[in-house]
């Protein structure tokens, strides 16, 4: 395969990480949801018509994006490259403040992230970081992210391309390695992400250690209004090279809201918290591609 020409933009996400989460506390009668978790893989060759294996994953892909969103998908990545990612990542924010200097575009907040695009330059980042980055795209982006798609496709019953002619230059996907710093303990809930949707396509999210902290809130479309009241904990799927899975608005729009993009956040309890890893891969569509609902909606 051919080596693109990587560029690189770093992100450092601000949150106010003393602030109490106002208007939206943890509603512990609900019970956190069981995501599916489904691999990919039949879907590596794509055939004519769906084999059963496609269909059965498709479907369950389906149930649950019709629901709140969420699924959990395995296989996506080789564990002893995930390791290497996660390494990397922690010698990235380990880096002393002159070291990050280089990289800092934002004054650091609550939430730190580098940005790895479809170009990068890796001058300043730790040995290894940028090999480790690379490969983890190319598993994730060029190769996952696509599988999906497809999926997506055969659970909607649309043309097998429909999503997936939208990511031929993937010149708008981001894989971002984020860090949370440990948090002294305070009172109550504290933001550490607010609340929100992802706005594109779909986001494939790796946590470090299986970290609590990521809760939804079910709503329909990219709103976030409540629609079953209160925020549930989204536990980690335990395994670090086991993603979590999320419905974009701009997926939710393209469906007409068949399938939901749901608000969620990153939470720190009362106590202190330790240090967050996760790795997040924002698929989003070519910056060419027009995106139009299809009649089937």
């Amino acid at each position: 395969m051919d080596r693109m020409w990587w560029a690189l933009l770093l992100h450092l996400a601000r949150a106010a990480s003393d602030e109490t989460c106002a208007n939206g506390a943890h509603d512990s009668s609900l019970e956190p949801p069981v995501l599916p978790v489904l691999d990919l893989a039949p879907f590596a060759a794509i055939s004519a018509t769906p084999t059963p294996a496609q269909r059965a994953v498709a479907a369950a892909l389906d149930a649950a994006a019709r629901d709140h969103g969420f699924v959990a998908l395995k296989n996506l990545a080789d564990r002893e490259l995930l390791d290497r990612a996660w390494n990397a990542s922690a010698a990235l924010f380990a880096m002393d403040d002159s070291s990050k200097a280089r990289l800092e575009r934002l004054t650091p907040a609550a939430g730190r992230a580098f940005n790895v695009k479809e170009r990068n330059d890796y001058a300043a980042a730790p040995p290894g970081f940028g090999d480790a980055a690379d490969e983890l795209w190319r598993a994730i982006i060029e190769g996952a992210a696509r599988r999906y798609a497809v999926a997506a496709a055969v659970a909607l019953d649309l043309p097998r391309d429909f999503f997936a002619a939208s990511l031929a230059a993937l010149d708008q996907c981001t894989l971002r390695f984020l860090h949370y710093p440990a948090l002294p303990a305070g009172d109550g809930l504290r933001a550490r992400a607010g609340e929100h949707t992802d706005f594109g396509f779909v986001t494939f999210l790796f946590v470090r250690d299986g970290a609590p902290g990521l809760q939804m809130k079910p709503v329909a479309g990219g709103e976030v209004d409540d629609w079953r009241g209160g925020w549930r904990d989204v536990a980690a799927p335990g395994d670090d090279a086991v993603a979590i899975v999320n419905t974009g608005a701009l997926l939710a729009r393209w469906t007409n809201d068949r399938w939901r993009a749901t608000a969620h956040r990153v939470v720190a309890g009362a106590g202190a918290a330790a240090p967050r890893y996760a790795i997040a891969a924002f698929i989003d569509p070519d910056a060419d591609f027009e995106v139009a609902v299809h009649p089937s909606f």
